[in-house]
C-alpha cells in the first residue's frame, strides 16, 4: 500500500495493534488494506521497537522504556537498537557530542560529533569525520578508537564486517568486528552499493554486477541484475524483517527504482520489484530500520517535488509486486483544465466523488501533489527544468462530492498544503510572474453536477 503525506510519512509508530505513519501536518492510521487520514500528533516518532520507543519534540526528545520515560531536552536521535540508542547534544563547554545510553538513560560512552553517513551499531560505531580528515574513525562501544582509514566511495559497514573501498587498486580492505583485524582483500564489480548482515550471521551485499553471498572473502551470486549497474549517483539501502532481507537502490535525479527481496531461507527465488512511477526513495536525517511492527515502511518522495513523501508499506507475507503502489485512492476522480483571465494559460480543477470524506481528501491531496510537480517551480521543485505545463495561471479548485461532513481538520487539510509548498516551498507557476493564489474549495452533495 502506498500512503502518501505532505512533509513527513518517514516514521511509522507501529506496536503490532495500531499503526500509525507520522507526518509534521497528519498522520496516517493503517488497516489491512486501507488507511485513514488524522491530525498530527504532538510529538514525532523516531524510533519503535515492541515497549521501546523514541519520540522528538521541539525542544528534545522523550525515550520510553516498557512502562518508564525519561527526557532529553535539547537532543538529537542518531540510532537505536535492542541493547542501546545514540543521540546527540551539546556538552557543558557547548560542543557537538554524540552520548551511547542504555534504555534506562545511564550513558555508556561519548564520541565527538560526526557526519550523517556515520554508522551506529550493535557492536561498533564508524564516524564519518570527513569535514576534518576526510577520513573513518572505528570506534568500540566504550568510545576507544581502534582503526582510522580514508574515506572512499563504495565504503560499507555491518556489525561483523566493515568494507573499504579501493583507492589506486581495484579490491576492498575487509576488516573483522570482532579481531579487529584485517581479514585480507575483496574485489567486486565497480563497488559496493550496500552490505546487509541477516539473521544468523549471513551476509549479503550488492555490486554492479548483481546481489551475492559472502562466503569467507569469497562473493556466491544470489540475482544477477539485467544490465550492470551504473554506479554513478546510485544510492542503496538494506534491511530485513523475519522472512526477507531488502535491498534496494535508484539513481539521483532518474526514476527508476529497484526493490530486492532475497528470502531469510536459502533455495527460494529472489524477488524483483522495478518502478518508474515518480516516487524514489528519500532520506531520513538519522539511522532508520525500514522494518516496524508487523509492517515494512519504505519512505519515498515525489519525483522532484521535494517534501510530498510518501512510504511503501507491506507485511513480511506479501508479495513484492506492483499492487504493493495501490493507494486506495477515490475511484471516481476527475481533474481538467479550467479557464482563465490570463490569455494562453488555465487553472486546474479536481472533482472527487466518493462516500468516504476522508478518502476524498486524501485522494485530492494525492492529485494536487502530482500537479505541482507538473506545473510549479521553486525550492522544492527538484526537476524545475522538466516541468511539463508552463501555461498554468496558479488556480486550483478542488470539488469534494461526498455526503458525509467534514471534520474542521479535513476541511484545513487542503488548503495547508498548499500554502505549504507555496510559502515553505517557494512554488509559483513555473515560466510565469503569476504566484500560486489560495485553494477554491467546494463541499458538495454527493450527486452534485455543477
Amino acid at each position: 500500500m502506498l500512503i502518501n503525506l505532505y512533509s513527513g510519512a518517514r516514521a511509522a509508530d507501529d506496536d503490532g495493534h495500531r499503526a500509525l505513519l507520522r507526518a509534521e501536518y497528519g498522520q496516517a492510521e493503517l488497516t489491512a488494506s486501507s488507511w485513514s487520514l488524522m491530525p498530527p500528533a504532538e510529538r514525532n516518532i523516531r524510533y519503535r521497537r515492541g515497549k521501546k520507543a523514541v519520540y522528538s519534540y521541539k525542544d528534545g526528545l522523550s525515550v520510553l522504556n516498557g512502562d518508564a520515560e525519561w527526557q532529553r531536552p535539547g537532543d538529537f536521535f542518531k540510532a537505536a537498537h535492542e541493547a542501546c540508542l545514540y543521540l546527540n547534544y551539546e556538552d557543558q563547554h557547548s560542543c557537538d557530542r554524540i552520548g551511547r545510553f542504555d534504555w534506562q538513560g545511564q550513558q555508556l560512552a561519548e564520541f565527538d560529533s560526526a557526519g550523517f553517513q556515520s554508522y551506529f551499531g550493535e557492536q561498533v560505531v564508524v564516524l564519518d569525520q570527513y569535514s576534518e580528515s576526510r577520513s573513518w574513525g572505528v570506534f568500540d562501544l566504550q568510545g576507544q578508537e581502534w582503526l582510522r582509514v580514508p574515506q572512499r566511495l563504495g565504503d560499507c559497514f555491518t556489525d561483523s564486517y566493515l568494507f573499504f573501498g579501493p583507492g589506486n587498486g581495484a579490491d576492498y580492505e575487509v576488516y573483522a568486528v570482532a579481531s579487529r583485524q584485517r581479514l585480507g582483500s575483496l574485489r567486486v564489480a565497480g563497488r559496493l552499493l550496500t552490505a546487509l548482515q541477516g539473521r544468523g550471521g549471513r551476509l549479503l551485499v550488492m555490486d554492479a554486477e548483481g546481489i551475492h553471498q559472502l562466503d569467507g572473502l569469497q562473493l556466491r551470486l544470489l540475482h544477477r541484475f539485467s544490465q550492470e549497474v551504473d554506479l554513478q549517483d546510485a544510492e542503496a539501502r538494506a534491511w530485513q524483517d523475519e522472512n526477507r532481507l531488502y535491498l534496494t537502490f535508484n539513481h539521483l535525479g532518474k526514476n527508476d527504482s529497484w526493490l530486492y527481496g532475497v528470502p531469510q531461507q536459502g533455495g527460494a527465488p529472489v524477488e524483483e520489484l522495478h518502478w518508474n512511477s515518480g516516487w524514489r526513495f528519500s532520506h531520513a536525517p538519522y539511522q532508520v530500520d525500514y522494518h516496524v511492527g508487523s509492517r515494512n515502511y519504505l519512505p519515498l518522495q515525489r519525483q522532484g517535488l521535494l517534501a510530498d513523501d510518501a512510504a511503501l508499506c507491506w507485511t513480511p507475507d506479501e508479495p513484492l509486486t506492483p499492487a504493493l503502489f495501490d493507494a486506495d485512492l477515490s475511484p471516481q476522480r476527475e481533474v481538467s483544465q479550467m479557464p482563465s483571465a490570463t490569455k494562453g494559460k488555465h487553472g486546474y480543477r479536481l472533482r472527487i466523488r466518493d462516500s468516504s470524506v476522508n478518502r476524498a481528501v486524501r485522494t485530492a491531496a494525492f492529485e494536487l501533489g502530482r500537479l505541482l510537480g507538473e506545473c510549479c517551480s521553486g525550492a522544492f521543485n527538484s526537476d524545475w527544468p522538466q516541468i511539463s505545463d508552463r501555461k498554468f495561471d496558479g488556480h486550483f479548485a478542488i470539488d469534494i462530492c461526498c455526503d458525509e461532513t467534514p471534520s474542521d481538520f479535513e476541511r484545513d487539510y487542503l488548503p495547508g498544503m498548499l500554502r505549504y509548498f507555496r510559502e515553505d516551498g517557494g512554488l509559483s507557476p513555473a515560466g510565469s510572474r503569476a504566484s500560486l493564489q489560495p485553494l477554491e474549495l467546494r463541499w458538495l452533495p454527493a450527486g452534485a453536477d455543477n
